[in-house]
């Protein structure tokens, strides 16, 4: 379908609705990985379509504008307004249980995503779960600290990266605008986030985006998770389909929280096993420690 969202600008939407079931549904907002420039539909396809039979939950597609016709905000701006509409003026005609709806992003998705569930929360609009996959969360490429891991990620180079947010971003934009990197919201904001889950490749482009966010937001007692995917670069999402399973499992847990209410969040884990990080000795996890240097923190692999 294509949905109006200003004066001659419709943008497409896709709805997955799980076979057999009827009424409201618990409902899943995608925002698709273009680093801004580009379309994706075929991986989009199978990802959602897995996601929507595993988790039996609505997932609903949300496109945008692109660079570089249509340079930030412009694009975001598309993202959160389909998401309002659906969410503020028509939830009952797509059947949405607004008590149960997610937003997942993967990468520059992610951006959106980490963006659109901050706004969200200004605006009074509920969110449950937000997943991010891979998001790319500090345009200003400052953050640091995972550059060797980063430099084997041979999906998606610094150069590829240099090249889209030039087309991106406008000039003389300020790169830590929290719209633009929502990274560097404040905490007073960052502190109301829903329950959050980050997954990333261990060889991801965006590792330092991903391991800073989930440490920004663990400071400020948002409930937060992260998942890596071993071995992987950033592409990971596209072939491996159980990652998609880990995004319905984590997305249906939020929704039903009565069933796992007892449990430990390592027991809620349950198809994941601890890794040791190949650079730093195995020892407990020390949550002053890990504020300080996250490279430091064991982590859980997909």
């Amino acid at each position: 379908m294509l949905l109006p969202v200003e004066d001659n600008v419709k943008i497409p939407v896709r709805i997955y609705i799980p076979k057999g079931k009827k009424g409201l549904f618990k409902t899943i907002f995608y925002i698709p990985g273009t680093a801004f420039i580009a379309s994706e539909i075929k991986f989009t396809h199978v990802i959602c379509s897995h996601l929507c039979e595993k988790s039996q939950c609505q997932v609903i597609i949300i496109n945008h504008r692109l660079a570089p016709e249509n340079q930030f905000p412009k694009g975001y701006q598309d993202a959160y307004n389909v998401f309002k509409y659906f969410m503020q003026q028509m939830p009952e005609n797509y059947l949405i249980e607004k008590d149960h709806v997610a937003i997942v992003g993967y990468s520059s998705g992610g951006n959106f995503a980490a963006t659109m569930a901050l706004q969200a929360r200004k605006e009074g609009i509920h969110v449950t779960q937000q997943v991010l996959v891979s998001p790319i969360v500090d345009l200003s490429r400052s953050l640091q600290g995972f550059e060797n891991y980063e430099r084997q990620d041979k999906a998606i180079s610094e150069e590829f990266i240099n090249f889209f947010l030039k087309l991106y971003v406008p000039e003389k934009t300020d790169l830590k605008d929290p719209l633009l990197s929502p990274f560097w919201a404040k905490k007073e904001e960052v502190r109301t986030l829903p329950r959050t889950a980050i997954i990333f490749a261990e060889y991801d482009r965006f590792r330092s985006d991903a391991e800073y966010y989930y440490t920004k937001l663990k400071g400020e007692n948002v409930p937060v998770e992260r998942f890596v995917a071993d071995a992987e670069n950033h592409a990971y999402l596209w072939y491996k389909l159980e990652v998609v399973d880990k995004i319905a499992e984590i997305v249906v847990t939020a929704f039903e929280p009565e069933s796992i209410r007892s449990l430990s969040p390592k027991h809620r884990i349950v198809d994941l096993v601890p890794v040791v990080s190949k650079n730093h000795p195995k020892k407990d996890e020390d949550e002053n420690e890990e504020a300080a240097n996250p490279a430091n923190r064991p982590r859980s692999k997909l």
